[in-house]
């Protein structure tokens, strides 16, 4: 909802028909921003320990962004510090030789489904069935099965050169990371829309914040963080005001006017009523040309009371109290 609300806006107000499938992938103001911690309102990224895992990262590529999701979960992230210094180029050390072409992408951290098959395949000549099954074993804790199946793994390793200990040292890695593991492919498709986001907000903050704070309306917390946040990307967040203001958040030049829908205490209904009369009339002329054009069945006084207390009014009639 928010990415192609996104999109309507800049074809509204720019003209520009962005295909989300068509940008790059690269783009550099889009990692910046992520590196500098400023991930408010991008999709799984917003939490304060995301954003201090991003600025120690410095993500330079989409092949970050991906990894980047499936550590911050209670297994993996005790092997953040190590992510983070393979990231930064620091020497990467596997157990065993055969895992370095498996965790290379990770820099030798288990963060996948996929890495526990292949790493069973590889190391103990599994089939693709078999490291299925003892993949769903340890993500399920059934104790019984991944017992039997951790004796059939640690001797397929020995047979195969593997010291008993690092078969053992492995298989319980192996074991600690897959119940809380994602597959890959779930990790990869929740980073397109990390990025996505990203790179609105990095690219277009005005018309991305608009229609962010549009899918939170009911929520006042996320608003002001929001409003806080378009300060820092310099976009100002304008005071709602009857000639101006639609139902949703919408852009004005390089700044956001502030909803008519997110003023509490006057029904959405009322202010399609308010945006309908403006779009046939032209602006309300006064206070008195306003009560005339909008019918009183759909907005009565204690909402024209509401409106005139928050300022939506203050640009025809400046004097709130003369006002009310």
């Amino acid at each position: 909802s928010i990415l192609s609300e996104t999109l309507r806006l800049l074809k509204e107000t720019t003209g520009l028909d962005l295909d989300l499938a068509a940008i790059p992938m690269d783009d550099k103001k889009t990692y910046d921003m992520l590196s500098r911690g400023e991930s408010t309102a991008v999709f799984q990224l917003e939490s304060s320990g995301m954003r201090s895992l991003l600025r120690e990262l410095k993500p330079d590529r989409f092949a970050h962004l991906a990894p980047l999701l499936a550590l911050y979960r209670p297994g993996p992230m005790d092997e953040m510090p190590r992510f983070v210094a393979g990231r930064h180029g620091q020497p990467v050390q596997y157990a065993h030789p055969d895992l370095e072409e498996i965790l290379s992408e990770t820099f030798g951290v288990l963060l996948y489904q996929e890495q526990v098959m292949q790493a069973a395949m590889k190391m103990a000549d599994f089939s693709m069935p078999q490291a299925e099954i003892l993949m769903r074993a340890m993500s399920k804790k059934q104790e019984g099965k991944m017992e039997q199946m951790r004796d059939v793994f640690i001797e397929n390793c020995v047979a195969k050169g593997t010291r008993r200990e690092v078969a053992d040292q492995v298989f319980a890695r192996m074991n600690k990371f897959a119940g809380y593991g994602f597959n890959k492919a779930h990790s990869a498709a929740y980073a397109i829309l990390s990025y996505q986001t990203a790179y609105l907000k990095a690219n277009y903050p005005t018309q991305y914040m608009a229609a962010f704070m549009t899918s939170f309306m009911d929520r006042a917390d996320r608003i002001a963080l929001c409003i806080e946040d378009c300060r820092k990307l310099g976009v100002e967040v304008l005071p709602p005001a009857v000639n101006e203001s639609q139902v949703n958040f919408s852009v004005s030049g390089k700044d956001i006017r502030f909803a008519l829908a997110a003023i509490k205490g006057v029904g959405a209904g009322a202010l399609q009523e308010i945006v309908d009369a403006r779009a046939e009339g032209g602006p309300f002329r006064d206070l008195f040309d306003f009560a005339e054009r909008v019918p009183q069945r759909a907005l009565g006084k204690s909402a024209i009371e509401t409106l005139l207390r928050c300022g939506a009014f203050d640009s025809i009639h400046p004097n709130r109290a003369q006002a009310l």
